[in-house]
Order: C-alpha cells, then structure tokens, then sequence
C-alpha cells in the first residue's frame, strides 16, 4: 500500500536566520485533505565522541527553550572531528542507507578512518555525504593518516575541500560530485581499485573541480555506454 501525502500547496509564517516554519496543505493516500506544520533548519553536525575506556563525552550547554543547563553530544555549525587514529565505521548494508556521515553543515574531518561497511558490489554506503549547502574539508596532519571509503569517499552536493589523505571506493567512483558541487584539491590520493558498468574512477562529477596536486587512479571496467573508465571523468 502506498502512503504517500501529496504537497498541495505551501504557506511560510516564519522565517528566521537559522530556521523556517510553514504550513502545507497536503493529500492523503485516501484522498482527504490535511494540514502539515513543517521546520526547515539550516542544517548542522553531531558528533558522538567515545573515549579508549568507552565514555561517552557529553557538553553542558543553557538552552533558551528549557531556561536550563542541558548535556548534550557536540554539535554545531562548525565541527572539527579529529579522530587521532581510530575509525569510525557504519555497519548498516540496506540500500541507499549506510553512509557514515551526513554533513548538513561545515565539518572538517582528519587523522583517521572514516569507513562505510564493504559489502563488495553490493556497496551502498559513503563515507561522508555532504549535502547541499553543506561545508567538508579533509586534511591530516604530520603523523597521521586521513581515509575516507565506502561506496564513495565522498558523495558531494556541496562543497569540499581535500588538502591530504585519502579517498576510496570498495566498488564505484572514489568521489562522485552532483550538479552544482564544486571540489577543491590541493593534495592527496583518489582512488577507485575496482569497478564494473563503466564504474572505477578517482573522479566522476557533474560539478566543478579545481586541482593543484594529488594522484588519481582508475581500476573499473567499461561498460555501460562507456568505452574506457578514465581517472577523472566531468558530465
């Protein structure tokens, strides 16, 4: 059976720097009508830190709303997550679930692994999504190593910026960038060992790409209407 509510129309009364509220009219699967209160938030990023002992980490924080002091997991607009060596994974395998990090806001990651769980072809995870509007910077600094790897390293509909590390693909496009993403490299590895259907590049993007330095390497196969997988291939 299919639930789907049907937008019919849609009224803001609120719009605000960091969120909007409005009010739908939507339809029903049974065709009656109603009305939907929705919150568009600008987007952020939660960080759930764990110490060697297990320990959650918690930030106290007054929030206006409660008139209190709150614990809550570290988030905000900007977050710096340095993960000094250790991984950080996903073990969800379903379709278009998986990925290990949502970006909606300015996030940067290093030191560290930053791994989708490797199901071979059947792959559906990135590393990190970041999403439209979103901010990423990879670095990594002296000591450590950064990798990102999944069904895509990066997933990109908005903007980022690899300055070192690595990013990997277990079965498609090491980076895949829609329409309107830009990407900046001034260093590191893009790579794509294996691929099938015209899969397997460092690079494949319908947005914009700038690079200074770095390697990229293509190990998928063609097909697909492809005749030759290049390391670097713009739609």
């Amino acid at each position: 059976m299919d639930f789907t509510e049907k937008k019919l129309s849609e009224r803001y009364y609120f719009e605000g720097r960091i969120m909007k509220a409005r009010l739908d009219e939507a339809e029903l699967p049974n065709g009656k009508r109603t009305t939907r209160e929705v919150c568009e938030h600008v987007g952020g990023v939660g960080i759930l830190p764990i110490d060697d002992e297990g320990n959650v980490i918690l930030v106290r924080q007054f929030r206006y709303p409660f008139a209190e002091m709150m614990l809550e997991i570290p988030a905000g607009k900007n977050i710096v997550l340095d993960l000094n060596g250790f991984t950080l994974s996903s073990s969800a395998t379903g379709e278009n679930t998986g990925d290990v990090i949502n970006n909606k806001g300015t996030l940067t990651v290093k030191n560290g692994t930053v791994a989708a769980a490797d199901k071979g072809a059947g792959t559906w995870g990135m590393a990190v999504n970041n999403r439209t509007g979103a901010v990423l910077t990879v670095a990594q600094d002296e000591g450590f190593t950064t990798r990102l790897v999944g069904r895509s390293g990066i997933a990109n509909e908005g903007s980022a910026t690899v300055l070192n590390g690595t990013v990997e693909s277990y079965n498609r496009n090491a980076y895949w960038g829609q329409g309107g993403s830009t990407l900046l490299v001034e260093d590191g590895v893009f790579t794509a060992p294996s691929a099938s259907s015209g899969m397997g590049r460092a690079i494949s993007t319908e947005g914009n790409v700038t690079i200074h330095g770095g390697s990229f390497y293509a190990g998928g196969s063609v097909g697909a209407g492809d005749n030759y997988v290049n390391a670097i291939g713009m739609f």
